[in-house]
């Protein structure tokens, strides 16, 4: 499910982004993170795209992150952690061997280590805490 694993990607780029930004607004554009767009004859932007910019859509629905217009289908525009993004990315987490390194720098070994896998897993965990926190 090669399109699970963009998703993931995505999320973690996104994530990442605002992070590092977080708490000025920045234009979140989807070439960034998806990279460079092949669109079609017609000119419209390719599924590539087209999912990334519905994943920058989704983390906004469900309170990852705000932003106060869309530029077409290119970008957001004044994105920002949510709260909820943010205490999530800045937690305290210890893992097997007793070290301890907030969310964030977690995500971003994944990234560095460009293991699809290992990004898939870490936003994987990162969604299922989120989830199980709104629950409480």
């Amino acid at each position: 499910d090669l399109h699970i694993e963009d998703f993931y990607r995505d999320v973690a780029l996104t994530l990442n982004r605002l992070f590092a930004a977080f708490p000025v607004p920045v234009t979140l554009y989807v070439e960034d993170i998806a990279g460079p767009d092949q669109t079609d004859e017609f000119g419209l932007p390719s599924a590539r795209s087209n999912a990334c910019f519905s994943t920058l859509l989704w983390l906004a629905k469900h309170d990852y992150l705000f932003f106060e217009t869309t530029i077409r289908q290119e970008a957001l525009d004044r994105a920002v952690l949510t709260q909820r993004a943010f205490v999530l990315l800045s937690q305290l987490e210890t893992d097997a061997e007793g070290n301890t390194a907030r969310a964030v720098d977690r995500l971003r070994g994944a990234l560095r280590s460009a293991y699809g896998e290992r990004i898939s897993r870490c936003v994987h965990e990162l969604l299922e805490q989120a989830h199980q926190e709104s629950r409480r």
